[in-house]
């Protein structure tokens, strides 16, 4: 399971020591503009631990930390206005930009996404109020039909799974129509097939086996 702090330690000593050591830098820490936030969107934890000594990847890093341990946030699979308690990894994307933007001045932050299916193998905890490690075969796997992240100095930061680079995944995902059922559909990417489940939850929505999917008819 993701610790967000041992991942935050590690790629920062792998930062300092590589070609990304010219932006550890001081950013601009203000913290009237920070009070100023939190008067009008609340969610002041967010701000935890950080101070005038840091470094700009030292802020992003922490951010990341927070964002990470938040239990305001219920993931609906849905894209919503920011700072609602609710939404995607568009809208949580969009919140840590905000930030990195507007209180830290941080601006080398891009928004990027991806359609075509996202599909991670392993059980792995997102930003979410409730502990949960996945959306199909009793939460042992996740899939997104698109996903988005953030890159920061060219560094991609998984915003959604608390982590530097994009969690491991694959893509390409096919949605094929069942030959010996043509009015059913499966989903597959190689040798992987799954299937939208019967009765179907947003934390409990696919399933490898066949004999739990759904049946148009």
């Amino acid at each position: 399971m993701y610790e967000a702090r041992k991942h935050k330690d590690k790629v920062s000593r792998v930062i300092e020591r590589s070609e990304y050591h010219n932006i550890v830098q001081r950013y601009n820490y203000n913290q009237d503009v920070i009070n100023d936030f939190i008067k009008k969107n609340g969610h002041g934890f967010l701000f935890n631990s950080m101070n005038a000594q840091m470094s700009e990847l030292e802020i992003v890093s922490q951010l990341l930390e927070n964002f990470f341990n938040r239990n305001d946030f219920s993931y609906n699979f849905t894209n919503s206005a920011s700072w609602s308690h609710k939404g995607d990894c568009t809208t949580l994307c969009r919140e840590f930009k905000e930030i990195c933007n507007n209180i830290f001045k941080i601006h080398n932050v891009q928004i990027e996404s991806a359609d075509g299916g996202f599909l991670s193998l392993l059980p792995q905890k997102i930003i979410h109020n409730q502990n949960v490690t996945g959306n199909m075969d009793n939460s042992s796997r996740w899939y997104f039909e698109s996903h988005t992240w953030i890159v920061w100095n060219g560094m991609p930061i998984d915003v959604l799974f608390g982590q530097f680079g994009i969690v491991s995944h694959r893509t390409n995902i096919e949605q094929k129509q069942d030959e010996s059922e043509q009015d059913n559909f499966f989903y597959q990417c190689g040798d992987f097939i799954f299937y939208l489940k019967q009765n179907a939850q947003l934390f409990d929505k696919y399933t490898t086996n066949r004999n739990l999917r759904f049946h148009l008819k």
